[in-house]
Formats: structure tokens, sequence, C-alpha cells
């Protein structure tokens, strides 16, 4: 059979079959994949990709104008139709938490140590303009009640964290 015969994939999976480098092929993609090399990859694309000012003021009008209001119904739809995801994302939240507080710490790290105060208060200002108040409170009230049931264990997780530490 002719190459051009086979289409596209067939060409791949022939050139691979026929190169003997389907092992490393599989190994790339396993790596890009697999969390950490997911990690790496967002990052070293991040670190390159931002050099240019053009890019950087881009990316941040299209991180401004994303669609978000159309989220929560996505939310909704997925936990009540896909149980499969809605577990793997309730199994994924503390890995989760512990990558958001990481990432909070070193904004706020980096945004200390090179913003002045006054500067960090009048963009604050700005930024809460725009927020939900009524939906941000119902968050607030949702996460207070979660709270009050998750402290017992929560408290008791800080508390083993702590006597570790000291024995250290």
């Amino acid at each position: 059979m002719a190459l051009e015969d086979l289409g596209l994939l067939g060409f791949i999976e022939s050139f691979l079959h026929e190169k003997d480098i389907k092992k490393h092929v599989d190994e790339f993609i396993h790596s890009i994949i697999s969390h950490d090399g997911i990690m790496e990859m967002i990052s070293h694309t991040t670190q390159t990709f931002f050099t240019e000012n053009r890019v950087r003021r881009t990316a941040a009008r299209w991180i401004r104008n994303i669609p978000l209001d159309k989220l929560p119904e996505t939310i909704k739809t997925i936990v009540w139709n896909e149980p499969e995801i809605s577990l793997g994302v309730v199994g994924a939240i503390p890995n989760w938490i512990n990558a958001g507080v990481r990432t909070v710490d070193q904004l706020l790290t980096e945004l200390k140590s090179r913003v002045s105060p006054e500067l960090i208060s009048s963009y604050v200002e700005f930024l809460v303009q725009d927020l939900d108040v009524e939906s941000i409170t119902r968050v607030r009230n949702h996460l207070d009640d979660l709270y009050k049931i998750l402290k017992p264990v929560i408290e008791e997780r800080l508390a083993q964290a702590q006597r570790r530490q000291s024995c250290e």
C-alpha cells in the first residue's frame, strides 16, 4: 500500500512501527499526561511564552474576559450527571487546596516583597467593585457551615502535624 493511501494517522502509525520509536513516544506521552509532566510543561511554556510584553498584555486581557457566567451551571451538570468525575474532583480537593494555598503564599510573598502596601490597597479597592457580594455572602455562609462540621477533624490534623514537628 502506498503512503498516500494510508492517510495521516496511518502514516504516523506506520512511521512509529518502522522506526521502532513507539516506546519512546509512549513514554513521552505518559510523562506529559502524568501530573508532574503536565505541570512541568505548563511551567516551561509559561516561562517561555510570557517573556514578551505583548503576550503578557494579551493574556491579561483574555483572562479578564473569560466568560465564567456558565461555570456554575456546568458544575451542577457535572456533579449530578457524571458521578465518576464528581468523586474524582472530591478526591482531588486536598491536592487543590494545598496547591492553592502554596500558590497564594507565593503570590503574597512576591507582592509583599515587590509592591508597596498602598499600591496593593488601591488595586484591591478597584477589584472589589466588580465582586458579586450576594454570592460571596452565600459562599461564606456555606463555608462557615462546612467549617463547623469539619472543625474537629481539621484541628486534630493540625495538632498531629504540630506534635510531629515538635518531635523532629
